[in-house]
């Protein structure tokens, strides 16, 4: 079976996000993950805070890039850096909650995420088994 994970790699002036899982909720999961180490490192005993989100139904694309929306709206207009979510499939697309960081307690180490780019971006389940997910970040 595919194991999860992510990665971050650098992009001209932006920087790219790479997301993989066995399931779809997985890959979106680990996808939120990777922006948030993208550009900070909570401090040591950093208090938790669960943020609820709901995403509507869509295609992956659409729910790639509203949950990753969400998820940079969090960050600017909040305070608060998503570093993972919970999803669950529910009628109406997706539901849970981001577990997220104040600002005031990382440390922030690169340019912080603007937007999410609708160019060269993929969400796809593989051949082999499991969903990967690649999209691009404006900072």
């Amino acid at each position: 079976m595919i194991e999860r994970g992510f990665a971050v790699l650098p992009h001209t002036a932006d920087r790219i996000l790479e997301a993989w899982a066995p399931t779809y909720e997985g890959c979106l999961e680990e996808a939120v993950a990777a922006l948030g180490a993208s550009f900070a490192v909570p401090r040591e005993g950093a208090p938790r805070v669960l943020r609820p989100v709901s995403i509507a139904v869509g295609d992956a694309v659409d729910e790639l890039v509203a949950l990753l929306e969400e998820a940079v709206y969090v960050c600017d207009a909040h305070g608060l850096v998503p570093f993972g979510v919970t999803l669950v499939r529910t009628d109406d697309g997706l539901a849970g909650a981001f577990d997220t960081v104040a600002i005031a307690d990382l440390e922030v180490v690169a340019a912080v995420p603007k937007a999410v780019a609708l160019h060269e971006i993929a969400m796809q389940e593989q051949a082999a088994g499991g969903w990967r997910c690649h999209v691009v970040i404006d900072v």
